[in-house]
């Protein structure tokens, strides 16, 4: 039986083609008024549409999201707050507070452009910082800002515990230092 190899998520992303919203929400019938736009590739539909989707018989939304907390009480507003902070001291590195979402693009324009005079980097672009940060001997799995419309920056989802971001920015720091 041979073994399926799925790809990383590097890899995926290399890969997507990203569809601009507007084209999203056409083939979903839903009217660009209803959109509150955050770029080319990402928005909020607005309450009064989706209101209005539940008043219909067959309308329904189905939002997913969830983070635990620990016994120690660390819930979204701690591990957002702790990660942003710890992700600010990585020279380079500016992040601010997300608005609502479990990930964080910081800005690592400076980062990259340090590492990649210093020959680090095989180019100038967050796609190359993502190689570099994943061939590390502890590595980090990013997502290029790039595939979201944020060249420069990285994607990095805080939906898992304390520990496992402790170790990512701990590993980020002492590579991208």
């Amino acid at each position: 039986m041979a073994t399926k190899i799925v790809p990383s998520d590097i890899e995926i992303a290399h890969q997507a083609k990203m569809l601009p919203i507007d084209q999203i929400a056409a083939k979903l019938k839903i009217p660009a008024d209803a959109l509150e736009h955050y770029g080319k590739y990402k928005a909020k539909v607005g309450l009064d549409f989706y209101q209005k989707q539940m008043a219909k018989p067959r309308g329904r939304l189905v939002l997913v999201t969830a983070i635990t907390p620990t016994p120690a009480g660390e819930g979204k507003t701690t591990t957002t707050v702790g990660l942003v902070d710890a992700l600010n001291r990585i020279p380079g590195v500016k992040c601010l507070l997300p608005a609502g979402a479990f990930y964080v693009f910081p800005d690592c324009s400076a980062a990259i452009r340090r590492l990649h005079a210093a020959g680090k980097l095989k180019a100038a672009t967050d796609i190359a910082l993502c190689d570099y940060l994943m061939e590390q001997a502890e590595a980090v799995a990013a997502v290029p800002g790039s595939a979201f419309g944020t060249e420069g920056c990285l994607r990095i989802s805080f939906a898992t515990s304390m520990d496992n971001l402790k170790k990512a920015v701990e590993r980020m720091a002492k590579s991208m230092g």
